[in-house]
Parts: C-alpha cells; structure tokens; sequence
C-alpha cells in the first residue's frame, strides 16, 4: 500500500507542477485521502469568467511497463524486474492519476497509452518520438507535453528511490525535466538550461 501510494503522490506533484508553469496558481495544497493523494486549489489566476482557456496538455509514457516495487498487497505479472503490462500497476496508472487531477482543474487532455517499450526498450525513445512527430504532423497542438517515468535504481546502480518522512513513511522521489522541446537530449543538459 505504501508504494501504491507513493506513485499516486507522484502523480499528485507533477499534476501541481503543471499547474505552477502554467502560471495557474497563486497557492495550492496537496491533500491526503485514503486511497489518493488530491490537489486542492485555494486560489487560481483565472478565476472569473473572462479568464483565457485552459492549457491543453498531452500525457505519454516513453517507459510504458516501468512499474513500482511489488508488495503483499500490490501483485502483478511482471514482464522483467519493477516491469509489467498490467495497466492497474504500471505508468499507465500514474498517467490516469494525473490526468484526473488535471482535468477536474479544467485542463484539455489527452493521454496517450501507446506501449513504447516492445519489442526492444532500448529505442522506445524512437518510437514516443515518432509518436510525438505525427501528432503534430496531424496538426494537434498542446500547451504541454509530459512524458511521465517511474525513476529507480536497480541492479548495479543501487542507490536510494525514496526519502523517510517525518513518523517513518517511505515517500517516493520526485524529478521533474524541464525542457522547451526542441534540440536533443545527452550530455551537455547544464549549459543549455539558459
């Protein structure tokens, strides 16, 4: 249950991070439930009826099947290690709960499911491109553009994936990448921050 939730936070936080570069926010909180972790908006920039429309975001997972840490009560199939198609545990799951969030806050979105790891994980990054290219080719157009990951380390890269909150609670990290969406990823990121 703890790493089920730990994903949910994480999907609460980029959905946050989204609304604070769109500039839609002034102040929010992140609330907890039971089963969810909830933005609140305690004040908005565009409240009123002459406000502009809102921002339409596209919601795409280059690492489809990359999933969290099994636990008693969180099983799946795994395709290899912290893997799976079970939509229930994967990236597809954290991008439903982002994109919930982002929509009751009136954003127009589309999430875009595609499974960009078969049959080679090593040039899904090709196929998300070319997924992108044609979007765009078609003439759709979007404010923003997420492609949300689960980031760990494992095998030889061992290193921590979670931080211990105050009263012991494991929490997830979370990392967001920035970027204008032109030039190329690789080394080099710092001195094309600016």
């Amino acid at each position: 249950m703890r790493r089920w939730r730990a994903f949910l936070w994480t999907a609460a936080l980029c959905a946050l991070a989204v609304f604070a570069c769109a500039g839609l926010l002034r102040l929010a909180a992140l609330r907890e439930r039971e089963d969810a972790a909830t933005i609140e908006v305690l004040s908005s920039e565009t409240d009123g009826e002459d406000a502009a429309p809102q921002p339409s975001v596209l919601v795409y997972h280059t690492h489809t099947w990359e999933a969290y840490e099994m636990t008693d009560d969180a099983q799946y199939a795994p395709t290899e290690t912290w893997r799976t198609m079970d939509e229930n545990y994967n990236m597809i799951r954290v991008g439903e709960a982002l994109c919930d969030a982002l929509r009751e806050e009136g954003f127009a979105v589309v999430h875009d499911k595609t499974a960009f790891e078969p049959p080679n994980l090593s040039s899904a990054y090709t196929r998300s491109l070319a997924m992108l290219e044609e979007r765009m080719a078609r003439g759709e157009r979007y404010d923003y553009i997420l492609d949300v990951h689960r980031d760990a380390y494992s095998g030889p890269y061992n290193g921590a994936n979670g931080v211990t909150l105050e009263g012991g609670e494991q929490a997830a990290y979370v990392m967001l990448l920035v970027g204008k969406g032109t030039g190329s990823t690789g080394s080099g990121f710092d001195a094309r921050q600016a």
